[in-house]
């Protein structure tokens, strides 16, 4: 989890980096593409077709790239406490090398209702936002999503970060 927080702060070198193990090929608009957990939950979400992934259809984690900024969205399983564990994130970025310093800044909820804790990021060259979301159904799996890229980038990209947050779906 900290290494995929870290890496996010490397951009533009995660892009490069993201396209090189393998090389970032455009986004299937056929494919689901699926976040699956360790203990067996599962979650879909739909980038828009302009997009890269630098990660197939399906893991634990999902690297999205459009331009110089990118997404990386993980599940995580068994999450007893959505604040515990964005505390929990904020603590492990910070304590990183270099250190990212996390914000929270209050609750995002998206159109399909997900819900949880956002706030911002900020490193040494980059910003970005994380948001960490889950259904009311199934409160135990969370989906993070870290959006990172140089200063003043993501607000170009900003309803294309909504759409794909819009649709995160949780499968129980």
């Amino acid at each position: 989890m900290l290494v995929v927080v870290v890496l996010l702060w490397l951009v533009p070198a995660v892009a490069d980096d993201a396209m090189a193990q393998p090389a970032a090929s455009p986004v299937d608009p056929e494919a689901t593409y699926r976040l699956i957990g360790d203990s067996g939950p599962e979650a879909t979400v739909t980038p828009d077709a302009s997009w890269l992934s630098s990660t197939g259809t399906s893991g634990p984690q999902l690297i999205f790239q459009t331009g110089d900024v990118a997404i990386v969205a993980q599940i995580f399983a068994d999450v007893e406490n959505i604040d515990r564990l964005w505390d929990r994130q904020a603590r492990l970025a910070t304590a990183a090398n270099p250190p990212v310093w996390a914000q929270r800044q209050g609750v995002y909820t998206t159109a399909k209702g997900l819900s949880g804790p956002t706030g911002t990021l900020t490193g040494n060259r980059s910003q970005g936002e994380r948001f960490l979301l889950a259904s009311s159904r199934d409160p135990r799996t969370v989906l993070g999503f870290d959006i990172a890229g140089p200063p003043g980038s993501l607000d170009d990209a900003a309803e294309t970060f909504e759409r794909f947050l819009d649709s995160a779906e949780v499968r129980a």
